[in-house]
Order: C-alpha cells, then structure tokens, then sequence
C-alpha cells in the first residue's frame, strides 16, 4: 500500500503482517518481502540485501518502533546491512514502513532507504502463546498483561539448519538464535514509556567429517576446497532501547535512548588443526554505540506542523586482524589493530502546512550533522542537509508530488578506523 504525508509525499511503502504472511517466497522474512517491492533490485545469493536504485546496501537504515537498529539479519556482513535471514519475528510487527526516498530529517545517516518497523502492543487481557515452525528455525512468541497499564510481547527463535545440513552432508553448519521484546506502560492518560529489545547469536562452523562415506570424486573435491577456504565465524549483536512520549494539548515530546553491540569474530587454521602455530587469520572486531534523540512535534496556529529535535551518539569501534598470506615471495604477516571513539550530533526541524482549501501541502526541512572525526565533518554546517516536499491534489484520484534533498552518510566504521591509523 502507498502511503502520503506532507513530508514524505512520494516513494512511501506500508506493508500489513497480512501481507508479510502471504507474500510468495518471503518465509515470514519483511527484508524478503521489501525486495520484491518497487524500486527494489532483486540480488542472487538468496541474501537480504536491499539495493535501491542501485546504491549500497550499507546505504539503509532501519528503525523498531523509533529505535535504530544497525544489525538487522544473521550472519551480516560488517560494514553493509546484507545477510541471508533477517533478525526480525514477523509475529511482532504490525506494520513496515518503507521509505526509498523523501526521508524525514529525524532520520539521518541514510542515503538509499529508511524502513520502519512497528511492534504490537502486548494483549492487555489475557495471555497468548504462538508457536511457529518455518523453512529454517523454529520460534515461540508469548504475550500478555503484566499489569493494568503494563503489557509486554516477546519471542525467542533458534534455527535447525546445523541438524539439517549435517543430514544432507554440507561442508558448513550453521546455527542461528535470536530474541525479541516489547514492554509498554502507560505511565498516565498523556504519557507512555515503552522498553524493546533485539539480538541474536550466531555461529558458523565447519563440518569436518563431511567426506566419509562420500565416493564421487567431484563431491569430495569441492568440500575440500570448501573446508579449506571458509573460516569459523561467531557473531553476537543486541540493541536495546527505551522511548518516553508524552502527549500535551498541541505538542507531543519524545526521548529516545538505546545501546547497540555487535561482536564480529573470524578464525582460519591451516587443515583446520585448530594449533596456533597453523592460524592463518585471527579476525576480532567490536561496534558499540549510545545513543540519545529528543523531539517536539507542535501544532501551531493556521494549521502549521513543527518537528525540533537533537540527537547524540557515542561510538566505539575496535579490530584487531592477524592474517598469514602466501605470495611470490614466501608467506607475508598482517598484524593490525585499530581503535576509534566518536562523538555525533544533530539538530533537525520540519515545518509542514497545506494551503488551498487542503489541496497544496508543502513541507521545509533541515538537518545538520557533526562528528568529531576530523576538522572537516566536525562542522555541522558542512553537513547541512535542507529538504523541501510538495504535493499538490489535481482531482481526487491525480496528485502531483515532488521532493528535494540533500542527503549525508558516514562511511563504515571498518573504512573509518583503517583511516585513523
């Protein structure tokens, strides 16, 4: 379904759960099911990488119920968004929103895509179980009251792809769990504060007996070449984070906090021994961000819409890389370790009104951007980003829109942090 505010007029997706369930292929997967949108480019490899108008993958943002969340599938790929199952239980979601273009300036750092995620709200009632059994894992989710004006909504799901592919003799066995939750409490009749939690463990491992009882020549040569080539992956991530909102007469405030980590970890021995003295790489890297965002969201006199925010994050990247690789020369070492801490501000503010008996909405935004990286971005105003949307109603089936930005993105910490060395 397209969807049309003063602000972002055009290029706005929502998707239902009924849709979500449905959507051929998708196995309950949003990420799937966003690329078979619009705009989206279909990739091989049956990875959740959303390419929009042919940018990067790490050109995406995602949010869960306002929160960001950078690591949104297993297995990602550190410095993109892409990877081959998403992170996100659709029996928590209500509904997508998926923006390609026309962000709003409460949502920086993107330049392909902003897609939003909406959770349910818990059953104020009575206490539902759900249990799902899908293509690759298997998941309870359980909901209810806690209280009379607390509910919460949360699910755990872990995959049988290890059981599965050792049955079917494949030379990797991989194994993915992940959790998810939702706490609501109505703290009075005009305000709410609501606590979310993501994450998920994932492990990658090599399946070394593989070649027993396996006689065709072409078979056992490919494992080989498999087992000698993959290394043993581990990855853990979470983000969590805590909304307040609190609705006045003509104004609603928000505060939003959260932490995200994400521990990237790769190791490759020679035969697969598993002795020091045959490591070959030794990857471990770390991404740790805090973050905080408030916003006003005003109605002025003459219908005028006013949205004034500020945003800071603290960030924390470390990677230490041990590799031995093999040239004309002999065997050369790389040894290298890297360590980058950031400070990130914003300011953003969008004045949205329509005109003409309704049929003229015209919205203005800015947003400015720092971080104390170097002397270059850590003036705002060399990232200042204006934006301006207008739609104009024709007849009551012909609109006319338009938007007009300018748009800023930070490059991965895996580039930012070879730079400082």
């Amino acid at each position: 379904m397209f969807k049309k505010t003063i602000e972002s007029p055009l290029s706005v997706q929502t998707l239902g759960i009924a849709e979500i369930e449905k959507n051929p292929g998708g196995n309950r997967d949003i990420l799937k099911v966003i690329q078979s949108l619009p705009g989206v480019a279909s990739n091989p490899g049956f990875r959740n990488d959303i390419i929009i108008r042919g940018g990067a993958p790490s050109e995406n943002k995602f949010y869960l119920d306002g929160i960001e969340v950078p690591v949104i599938n297993h297995f990602q790929t550190q410095g993109s968004s892409g990877g081959p199952v998403g992170i996100i239980n659709a029996d928590l979601i209500r509904k997508v929103d998926f923006y390609s273009s026309a962000f709003k300036v409460n949502r920086g750092n993107a330049l392909s895509s902003v897609i939003e995620f909406t959770q349910k709200d818990g059953n104020p009632e009575k206490l539902n179980v759900r249990a799902t059994l899908g293509t690759s894992d298997a998941g309870i989710t359980i909901d209810g009251p806690l209280s009379d004006k607390t509910t919460y909504i949360a699910s755990v799901r872990q995959s049988y792809l290890k059981l599965l592919f050792k049955l079917i003799k494949l030379p990797f066995l991989p194994t993915y769990n992940d959790f998810q939750f939702k706490v609501k409490h109505q703290l009075s009749t005009k305000s709410e504060i609501s606590i979310i939690g993501l994450g998920a463990i994932d492990n990658f491992k090599l399946n070394e007996n593989v070649n027993e009882n396996v006689t065709d020549e072409t078979t056992l040569k490919r494992n080989l070449y498999i087992l000698s080539n993959i290394p043993i992956q581990e990855q853990w991530n979470y983000t969590v984070g805590l909304s307040y909102k609190h609705y006045g007469g003509n104004a609603t405030q928000q505060i939003v906090l959260s932490r995200n980590e994400w521990s990237n970890n790769a190791k490759k021995y020679f035969d697969n021994t598993g002795n020091s003295v045959d490591l070959l790489l030794d990857y471990t890297s770390k991404e740790i961000e805090n973050k905080f965002r408030f916003e006003n969201t005003s109605a002025l006199k003459n219908n005028y819409k006013l949205n004034l925010g500020v945003g800071f994050e603290a960030i924390k990247y470390k990677n230490t890389t041990f590799q031995k690789i093999a040239n004309s020369s002999g065997v050369s070492k790389v040894n290298f370790s890297s360590e980058l801490a950031m400070l990130k501000y914003n300011v953003f503010g969008q004045l949205s009104k329509k005109y003409l008996n309704y049929k003229l909405g015209v919205s203005l935004g800015f947003r400015i951007d720092g971080v104390n990286y170097n002397s270059e971005i850590s003036n705002p105003m060399n990232q200042f980003s204006p934006r301006v949307s207008l739609s104009y109603k024709l007849s009551n089936k012909l609109n006319l829109n338009a938007s007009l930005g300018i748009y800023y993105q930070l490059p991965a910490y895996t580039i930012m942090g070879i730079e400082i060395v």
